[in-house]
């Protein structure tokens, strides 16, 4: 479930452990998968301004803990980048919880329907 995939994630290497573990036991029926893509990205001034964006964010998603496990990347260089994410939500479509976050309405949700057609991706 989803405090396993916590684990494997914080305990493990990401590219030989953990993303091979999450692809051999995600269940599809339990769970649903989203990119995340920032919808003002050309507002990313600098990688640190982005960082305490998205900790902030994270930090207002605190009690969405229980449904969600979540990765966030800063991409490219210092004045030019991108903030993604990742998510994984017990059930269906994106919590409640997550949609109550007002920062929610910041990024453009993708949900990802096959997850091993996107798995060059994660």
């Amino acid at each position: 479930g989803l405090d396993a995939l916590k684990r494997e994630y914080s305990n493990n290497d990401t590219r030989t452990h953990s993303a091979p573990w999450f692809f051999q036991n995600f269940d599809q029926e339990s769970y649903s998968c989203f990119w995340a893509n920032y919808k003002y990205n050309e507002e990313n001034q600098r990688q640190f301004m982005t960082a305490n964006l998205c900790r902030g964010w994270f930090q207002r998603m605190e009690g969405s803990r229980k449904y969600a496990f979540g990765v966030a990347l800063i991409i490219g260089e210092d004045r030019v980048h991108e903030l993604t994410s990742f998510w994984v939500f017990r059930g269906k479509g994106i919590p409640q919880c997550v949609a109550d976050v007002d920062d929610t309405e910041l990024f453009e949700w993708i949900e990802i329907n096959d997850i091993n057609a996107e798995k060059e991706k994660i």
